[in-house]
């Protein structure tokens, strides 16, 4: 809030719809602003146990137990997900209990880099706009897309336009306009498990 009140003009801020979920839990009044590469897997995972929101024909008794592929793709039942441009949605965000996480910005890009580019299932990244020259082959797959490409091509890009598992995370969650009871920050999760 200090940082927010005293360095920004909060026209500018109002003016920055943000471009993240949210990720409600509305029997329990708890909203969580998904932040991609920043542990957002497990919070959906938690998310979801809150709720009850997944198959009970599957032994789960923790987050852990629920697949990751289930928690990005299996149909949402008892959690809501809804955008973050949604004033309405910030106003129910500042009645409850909010979280978002944050994460130091090149390990963030790093994990990323790594996560979409270079693993096996990290072909749906598509380096058209990386490398606008690239061949049919490379547009398929590609894990050849040098760090510095990808860095490059992050620096050209207007912060609105990019993907979001790299997007700055004051336009995913803009955490000068959402009052959020917990800000907290991956590289210190662990201090207080």
């Amino acid at each position: 809030r200090y940082v927010c009140a005293k360095y920004i003009n909060v026209d500018l801020w109002e003016e920055l719809e943000p471009t993240g979920h949210v990720w409600s839990s509305v029997k329990h009044d708890i909203h969580y602003c998904s932040t991609p590469k920043i542990g957002c897997t497990h919070w959906k995972k938690s998310m979801r146990f809150i709720a009850g929101d997944y198959d009970k024909s599957l032994k789960i008794s923790k987050p852990g137990d629920i697949d990751r592929q289930y928690v990005h793709d299996a149909k949402l039942k008892h959690v809501r997900r809804v955008g973050m441009n949604s004033a309405m949605v910030r106003g129910e965000m500042s009645k409850g209990q909010s979280f978002m996480f944050t994460r130091e910005p090149y390990s963030r890009l790093w994990s990323a880099y790594i996560d979409k580019f270079l693993l096996p299932d990290g072909t749906h990244m598509r380096n058209k706009k990386i490398r606008p020259n690239a061949t049919h082959e490379q547009k398929q797959c590609a894990n050849d897309v040098t760090f510095l490409e990808y860095l490059q091509y992050i620096v050209k890009s207007s912060p609105q336009n990019m993907n979001e598992h790299w997007q700055p995370v004051y336009k995913l969650c803009n955490p000068c306009l959402v009052a959020y009871s917990i800000i907290g920050k991956v590289e210190t999760f662990g201090n207080y498990s």
